[in-house]
């Protein structure tokens, strides 16, 4: 608890797995490092939770960025929670929860080759894609400078895009070709999405 009060307090730019690495480099003739440093990470974590808990964190935002403890500056990872705490009390927040989850439920780990423009021929693919398209950029470089609230909300405007295309395009087509261009698409918008947080842990 010290050492995470510490990373928090004065906001250094180290991640858990840094600390680690660097730990174990003052063992000598360490053996299974790479299981001691993941028993450490899942130390920390346990206190973790219960920590951000009684910030005012709930449960479900903690579980959508659990998976980037261990990667990420703990000041990172609380700016997110709090980026995703003030979503959740925007007036389309649950709209969107909704079109990003029937992203993520049609999804699979399975690989699919990469999206084909010219496959794309319904006009709701073809508008989803386009205003995807438009914003993926501006979400990297907003990420990139720590802006998670501005972020959410660009990504947010993908809510009636995704809505009108799973309302008027049939994605498993019975053309595999186009069917995994589809998802491919879908694929590509949740990779984008879940480098926020993991949407399908928010309720």
């Amino acid at each position: 608890l010290a050492v995470i009060a510490i990373l928090l307090n004065n906001g250094y730019a180290l991640s858990l797995n840094d600390l680690a690495a660097a730990s174990l480099k003052n063992l000598k003739n360490t053996k299974q490092s790479g299981e001691i440093a993941e028993t450490v990470l899942r130390f920390f974590e346990q206190r973790l939770e219960p920590l951000f808990l009684s910030e005012g964190y709930g449960f479900d935002i903690i579980q959508s960025v659990l998976h980037f403890f261990a990667e990420l500056p703990l000041k990172e990872i609380q700016r997110r929670l709090q980026a995703l705490k003030d979503f959740k009390d925007t007036e389309n927040y649950y709209d969107f929860l909704t079109a990003i989850k029937r992203v993520k439920n049609i999804t699979s780990a399975s690989a699919v080759p990469s999206l084909k423009v010219k496959l794309l021929h319904e006009d709701q693919e073809k508008n989803l894609y386009e205003k995807f398209t438009a914003i993926k950029t501006e979400i990297v470089s907003l990420m990139d400078g720590h802006k998670y609230s501005e972020a959410l909300r660009i990504l947010s405007g993908l809510t009636a895009p995704v809505n009108h295309f799973f309302d008027n395009v049939l994605v498993m087509d019975k053309h595999e070709e186009i069917k995994l261009n589809r998802l491919a698409l879908l694929k590509d918008i949740w990779a984008t999405a879940s480098s926020i947080a993991d949407f399908s842990k928010l309720q």
